[in-house]
């Protein structure tokens, strides 16, 4: 049997960066292996080509708000990669038409004169975090106790239509569900300037695996777990197959950056696993259209506020992120929150697609020149007050020697990634130096 001192499952964002930290902390002494099921690494942060271009499918921007992930760019040396993101070219379609959603001072503002007074609330509610944000953070019981459909209810009244939409587009689940620090953390990081990567977000994960390589650090894409050995409440070893051979690997000390419901599958039954069974994930579908035409001009992305349309956002794709090349160009379309839709074959959801937008947009299917589409049968886990009820018991019912990081610790988004993955490797450090 093979032994290994810190086994990571998954070779998404936060597998890598917490390979990265273990490194970091603990030095070049122990052995240390990532294993990715897939041939693929990266997760949700995936950049396709698609025409020419590179199109971010999964995460698209940072935030200057998105404090860890800047400092950790920072300490990769990506900085100076990055490019401010026009935020003025969002739009939402509403009672027929284009509204822009621009940002004055900071701050949203809305041309929907009826939602005015109300988002003239919430501007001072998101000053109060702005000027609070760590400490809310911390002390957070108020905020994650409540929906944010229910917090503006307290606060300002009905949610203002425009703001439901944007956390539509954004977390793939709207204002009755997602829980008021959720709803209010995310508007906030996205008051802040956004930056991208032209090339793509996969230049993050060429990186880690360049400094995996460099450390000693051994990656293995096509590893699939079959199964995580627990005795006594503790890791005692994983059983995987590679190449059609299956073996086990003795591990002190496993961290898991893998959807808390492909870690259930690995796992007996467990107290832990009883509970991770419970966090919910929505799907996301995302579909890739080359077009003859601009659908429309002066805007960038288009957030949709009917629930009765499956579409969430269309986003205009080129190298800028804001026109189009030669007079063709990419349109992405999110699909997000619908299980009747993730099973269906590509030329249905093209067929979905076209019908959607041409509610809105006239587009002939002639002036379709191609099509992709890709699925996240786990797209993001749905942020509600019983989701952060579950993260609680998840750190009561923990399995010795398994260590958590990902996109169910902490709040789903790219900095809770790489937060949890830096947290993890503190935690493997300190256990270490006890023992």
């Amino acid at each position: 049997m093979t032994e290994l001192d810190v086994g990571i499952i998954g070779a998404g964002i936060a597998g890598l960066a917490s390979g990265y930290y273990v490194k970091k902390e603990m030095g070049a002494s122990k052995h240390i292996s990532i294993f990715e099921k897939s041939d693929q690494m990266g997760g949700r942060l995936k950049t396709v080509k698609f025409k020419g271009e590179s199109i971010d499918i999964g995460s698209q921007l940072i935030s200057n708000a998105d404090f860890k992930t800047m400092q950790f760019l920072q300490e990769l040396n990506l900085n100076s990669n990055l490019e401010r993101f026009e935020k003025t070219f969002i739009s939402t379609f509403h009672k027929g038409k284009l509204t822009p959603v621009s940002f004055s001072s900071g701050f949203y503002h809305s041309l929907l004169k009826e939602e005015q007074q109300k988002i003239d609330k919430l501007k001072k509610e998101l000053k109060i975090l702005e000027k609070q944000y760590l400490e809310i953070l911390s002390k957070s019981s108020d905020y994650t106790n409540l929906t944010f459909n229910e917090w503006c209810q307290e606060k300002i009244g009905d949610t203002p239509k425009v703001i439901d939409t944007i956390l539509r587009a954004i977390c793939f689940d709207d204002s009755t569900k997602l829980s008021a620090l959720y709803g209010l953390t995310t508007l906030y990081i996205y008051l802040e300037d956004c930056f991208f990567f032209p090339q793509g977000m996969e230049i993050i994960i060429r990186t880690l695996i360049n400094k995996m390589d460099s450390s000693g650090i051994n990656i293995y894409p096509d590893s699939k777990i079959n199964e995580i050995c627990v005795r006594n409440n503790k890791i005692e070893d994983i059983s995987i197959q590679k190449d059609g051979e299956k073996k086990s690997i003795s591990v002190d000390n496993l961290i898991s950056a893998i959807p808390a419901p492909d870690l259930v599958k690995l796992l007996p039954d467990t107290k832990l696993s009883r509970c991770l069974v419970k966090i919910d994930y929505n799907p996301c579908i995302f579909i890739l259209l080359a077009v003859k035409k601009d659908l429309w001009e002066g805007t960038w992305g288009v957030v949709f506020d009917e629930d009765e349309s499956p579409i969430s956002l269309a986003i205009q794709h080129s190298n800028k992120h804001v026109k189009f090349h030669k007079s063709k160009g990419i349109i992405g379309v999110l699909l997000p929150r619908d299980f009747n839709l993730i099973n269906k074959n590509d030329s249905d959801l093209y067929d979905i697609t076209i019908s959607n937008i041409n509610r809105y947009f006239k587009l002939k299917e002639s002036d379709v020149l191609d099509y992709k589409v890709y699925r996240w049968e786990l797209g993001l886990p749905i942020c509600s007050p019983e989701f952060h009820k579950l993260q609680e018991k998840i750190i009561e019912d923990s399995i010795e020697g398994l260590f958590l990081c990902g996109d169910y610790i902490g709040l789903p988004s790219q900095d809770g990634a790489t937060e949890s993955a830096e947290a993890v490797a503190k935690l493997l450090k300190n256990k270490l130096q006890k023992n």
